[in-house]
């Protein structure tokens, strides 16, 4: 029955409560997953939803452990097509996880701690379980160095995106095949590539960043891309004299820099947009004062240009006191034009 308030406003009655067990309504999950009728709701799920559920987790090693929860969820986990293998501490266990897995992976993502040793034997195997897999998008970091004989880099013809971050390491390209659908590079760390054997192997290469060491007995460096809009380049050390050539017409932004004097540059980009050179000269010293040895501690030149804004330089002088503690100064002169 409605009641009536003294200004005849009318409530509507109020709901009359629910006949039965409140428990048949809003049933109640155990931990398990199941509610109070002993059924396994979650594990029932459609397997895009529980897959779904899996890669909300972002992490591949979570992922594994639900597959003791019930037979649904069994190595569900293989079929995921992106996997994170963050702070991997045992490679024979990574690789044996990889080795499950369904090819043709849209994203790897690998990280191995500091505390690793590997040798070029392990890394072959580590790149080459990848390799398998067929991902669009790799991404595999070494915390350490790693001081190894050179091997064999697999083509991954299927990817688009390479991110090797492997300090010390030192590449090789494979005798036949190509780089057929790359289209973003990195290579990080101490160890070297030849861009003049690598980009003819890349068709489709729009980004390449590098750094490295040069090593004794190169005396040319070459970059002749067609494809190339970006190119991201430090050279680490240079132990002799070497001239330096970039050919790319669709190169758009050139950055480059270098730890030594020893090298030339030519350069032919007619679409260039942005220019960044960078020369570092380290540790010289530069006098005595009171029996005080002075160090250069870093020489630096810049050179950025734009096509708008036009050319900038800048060179940076940092000069510190190697026998007593001070803070390191820096002098930068206006534009030289």
């Amino acid at each position: 029955m409605a009641m009536q308030l003294r200004w005849g406003r009318r409530l509507a009655s109020p709901v009359p409560a629910p006949r039965g067990d409140l428990r048949r309504v809003c049933p109640r999950l155990s931990q398990d997953g199941s509610d109070d009728d002993g059924k396994d709701r979650i594990s029932s799920l459609p397997k895009d939803m529980r897959l779904e559920v899996l890669t909300r987790l972002q992490c591949t090693r979570e992922a594994m452990r639900t597959s003791v929860l019930s037979e649904p969820w069994r190595r569900l986990w293989t079929e995921l097509r992106e996997l994170t293998f963050d702070d991997v501490a045992n490679l024979d266990s990574l690789l044996n996880a990889l080795a499950q897995v369904q090819p043709k992976l849209n994203r790897l993502w690998i990280r191995i701690l500091r505390n690793m040793v590997l040798g070029g034997a392990s890394i072959s195997s580590l790149l080459h379980a990848a390799d398998k897999l067929e991902p669009l998008e790799l991404v595999v970091i070494l915390c350490r160095e790693h001081r190894s004989a050179a091997f064999v880099l697999p083509c991954f013809a299927r990817a688009t995106s390479i991110e090797l971050r492997i300090s010390g390491l030192r590449f090789k390209l494979p005798p036949t095949g190509s780089f057929a659908s790359l289209e973003r590079l990195t290579l990080s760390g101490a160890g070297f590539i030849d861009p003049g054997l690598l980009l003819p192997r890349c068709p489709r290469l729009r980004s390449l960043n590098m750094d490295g060491n040069c090593p004794l007995g190169v005396t040319v460096l070459a970059v002749e891309s067609s494809s190339l809009d970006e190119l991201i380049w430090h050279l680490l050390d240079i132990k002799q004299p070497v001239d330096v050539h970039v050919v790319a017409p669709n190169l758009k932004n050139f950055v480059f820099s270098s730890f030594s004097r020893k090298f030339t540059m030519s350069l032919s980009a007619p679409k260039l947009e942005k220019l960044y050179l960078e020369c570092f000269l380290e540790d010289s010293i530069v006098g005595f004062v009171k029996n005080v040895r002075w160090r250069l501690n870093e020489l630096k030149l810049k050179l950025e240009w734009s096509g708008r804004d036009g050319p900038h330089h800048i060179l940076s002088l940092y000069i510190d006191n190697v026998l007593v503690c001070s803070d390191p100064f820096a002098a930068e002169l206006p534009s030289l034009q």
